[in-house]
């Protein structure tokens, strides 16, 4: 059966469980900054750290499963940046030696060969990182703990005003790890009929149960439905082969910002069949600077409709940038629904196009996080919904080689005679047949264009 990840939040509207909750997050993320030690610094093997940590800080077995989880994570997360990093630089150097053969003043060689021994000690010391045992994390951000450098630039009365401040920021969240074969798909907080979080503490803190009322405003009838349990085979262990009831894994991750506790849901949901018929046709969007260029074609690959949707994602903040386009994503979404037809957009290197060096407004739109977000708000969009496949969901098809979804057609046998670029027959019906979509920008096929000027004719 396919599945979907799925992700809910809440706030939590309770203040008077939130020292629980900061007692946790404290003992959690000290816990984190121990076991990190214990893993990379002196080089313990994970069963020996588990049972020591078990007995000395009274936490559950399902509690240190959480914490290396969270661990785990942010050790790939700076692996996997640091790779990038790493590919940035090698390209940036590329570029300047380039630069450094083709230039003919001395002076514009001078300064290149000097931005090029600075790439290769920046790509020097990536390697070295990479390379070592312990990979160089700073829990709670390396940017808040240089403000302790500059206590009044940044806002702080005295060093001890910085100290509750980077403490505060190092317990901001914990996670709390689910399992299909525990009660209500986790162990250590469950969502109950009550409509409340009950959360168990570790023995440390007293090993009580905290309920917290709870309201998830978004989605909460499939949070109820991963949790009501279904007939499932068991695939491995001495059970393997019988037929046991089991609920989804319900993962829980709580988090502060500006003194207030959010509590985020997730788990997987079925996966609602595709209604969308591909013999229809399709509909393919492009990310620009300027907004989303929309096309739908037909089953043959020949125009039917074009729409340009402009936004401004300058000079905004990230929530503003989200909005704005979940809701441009959405309406084209609710569109392609209506129509019955799938939709297809190319797959965002996001990571090519940060190596690459656009100028200052393709940077800035990067930074801006339009070419991050789009491919994610996409997918959230056309993610099913149990008890509403009644809709059908519009499929994504995205391309993996090179090229563009070709988004937009204008003038089309215009009077002068311009043709502008669109999808040919044969490209579409790829896209229409592979389960990736790769639509190229290309001249109109031999076929539909002699067709037209048979009509002219």
């Amino acid at each position: 059966m396919n599945t979907m990840a799925i992700t809910v939040e809440a706030k939590l509207t309770t203040p008077d469980n939130y020292p629980a909750l900061e007692q946790c997050a404290a003992l959690f993320s000290r816990l984190e900054r121990l076991l990190f030690t214990a893993l990379y610094a002196r080089g313990e093997t994970l069963k020996s750290a588990k049972h020591r940590f078990l007995t000395e800080h009274r936490i559950t077995a399902r509690q240190f499963n959480s914490i290396h989880k969270q661990l785990s994570a942010k050790v790939d997360s700076w692996r996997e940046m640091r790779k990038l990093n790493l590919a940035t630089v090698e390209a940036q150097n590329a570029k300047i030696q380039n630069a450094i053969d083709r230039a003919q003043s001395p002076r514009v060689i001078h300064q290149k060969k000097r931005r090029h021994r600075i790439l290769l000690g920046r790509k020097a010391r990536i390697e070295r990182e990479l390379a070592a045992p312990v990979p160089s994390i700073c829990f709670g951000s390396r940017a808040r703990f240089r403000r302790q450098f500059a206590l009044k630039a940044n806002g702080y009365a005295d060093h001890a005003a910085w100290k509750k401040d980077w403490e505060a920021a190092r317990a901001s969240s914990f996670f709390l790890l689910g399992s299909a074969d525990e009660t209500s798909g986790n162990q250590n907080c469950q969502y109950r009929e009550d409509g409340a979080l009950h959360l168990r503490l570790p023995d440390a803190l007293g090993g009580t149960t905290v309920a917290i009322p709870v309201k998830f405003r978004y989605r909460e009838t499939d949070l109820l439905a991963a949790l009501m349990p279904t007939k499932q085979t068991v695939t491995r262990g001495p059970r393997a082969g019988q037929s046991v009831d089991r609920v989804s894994a319900v993962s829980y991750r709580f988090i502060r910002r500006e003194d207030r506790w959010y509590v985020q849901a997730m788990f997987d949901v079925a996966a609602a069949p595709v209604t969308t018929s591909r013999r229809k046709g399709c509909v393919g969007i492009d990310l620009n600077p300027w907004g989303l260029a929309v096309t739908r074609v037909d089953a043959s690959g020949n125009p039917v409709d074009h729409c340009d949707i402009p936004w401004t994602l300058t000079g905004r903040s990230e929530d503003q940038n989200k909005a704005e386009i979940g809701d441009t994503v959405r309406g084209v979404v609710l569109s392609a629904r209506e129509q019955g037809v799938p939709m297809a957009t190319e797959r965002l290197a996001f990571a090519e196009k940060k190596k690459q060096d656009r100028g200052a407004k393709a940077n800035e739109l990067l930074s801006a996080f339009a070419y991050a977000a789009f491919a994610q708000m996409v997918r959230g969009r056309l993610r099913p919904r149990r008890g509403r496949t009644d809709r059908g969901q519009s499929r994504v098809h995205v391309n993996h080689r090179q090229g563009e979804v070709r988004a937009r057609l204008r003038n089309v046998g215009s009077s002068r005679g311009r043709v502008r670029p669109r999808p040919t027959r044969a490209q579409f019906r790829r896209a229409v047949a592979d389960s990736f979509c790769w639509i190229r920008p290309h001249a109109i096929c031999k076929k539909s264009r002699a067709a037209r000027l048979a009509q002219l004719g």
